[in-house]
């Protein structure tokens, strides 16, 4: 009988071992992503990427021409004209970035309901601040190889300004994390030649200034219960 008892205690002491860990993964298993798509960098904005630079390099003025000398003689020297200038583009490089973001991750609902019930838990995020990563990126010649920082951004549970993104079945009662963002960026580098002038009227092109553009294509977050 003694033996019998001990077998029974025994099995029970196993059963409840294994059960508690499966509501522990049932809990641990609940994750939620939310994702955002934008369009890649259009011609268009890409040329106006590139006079907001010229300007801020050869001032607001960039678009005339300048005038010495005697306006009879109709001397033009083509110092800040933008058409002396021209811009090589680089092909776009894919580049993903992930990691957990600043500011409030946790949140949780402040109505009570019950257990079938279920409401929108929402955050806002600016990209700006937070923890930064960097990246290497290779570009074939005449491009360069470059290191890139990227912000992961910031996250609040308070602020209405931001991208907002939530849980839309979130429970009463349940804390929920934002763990991670992923973010996605096209990257290209760009090279500004200027024409230079030689004694016999004719030029080439040498390169003048550049630098990068990345354009944000896709944002993931990744929500778990807590």
């Amino acid at each position: 009988m003694k033996k019998i008892l001990s077998i029974v205690l025994v099995l029970a002491l196993v059963t409840a071992s294994t059960t508690l860990p499966a509501a522990a993964e049932e809990k641990m298993d609940e994750v939620h992503t939310v994702s955002f798509e934008y369009a890649p960098l259009t011609d268009s904005e890409r040329n106006e990427f590139i006079r907001e630079e010229m300007e801020k390099l050869l001032g607001s003025d960039a678009d005339y021409r300048m005038y010495f000398g005697n306006e009879e003689e109709n001397l033009i020297v083509p110092l800040n004209d933008i058409d002396e200038y021209k811009t090589e583009w680089s092909p776009k490089k894919s580049v993903d970035v992930s990691g957990t973001p600043g500011g409030v991750l946790e949140a949780s609902l402040s109505v009570s309901g019950s257990g079938n019930q279920t409401y929108y838990l929402g955050w806002t995020y600016t990209d700006e601040g937070g923890p930064s990563v960097e990246k290497g990126i290779s570009f074939s010649s005449p491009f360069k190889y470059v290191n890139v920082s990227f912000s992961l951004g910031m996250v609040s549970n308070s602020d209405k300004y931001g991208i907002e993104f939530g849980v839309y079945d979130a429970k009463p009662g349940v804390k929920y994390k934002v763990t991670k963002v992923t973010k996605t960026y096209d990257v290209q580098q760009y090279i500004i030649y200027k024409k230079k002038y030689n004694d016999a009227g004719t030029y080439s092109w040498e390169e003048w200034s550049g630098g990068n553009s990345t354009k944000l294509t896709n944002r993931d977050f990744t929500i778990k219960r807590v």
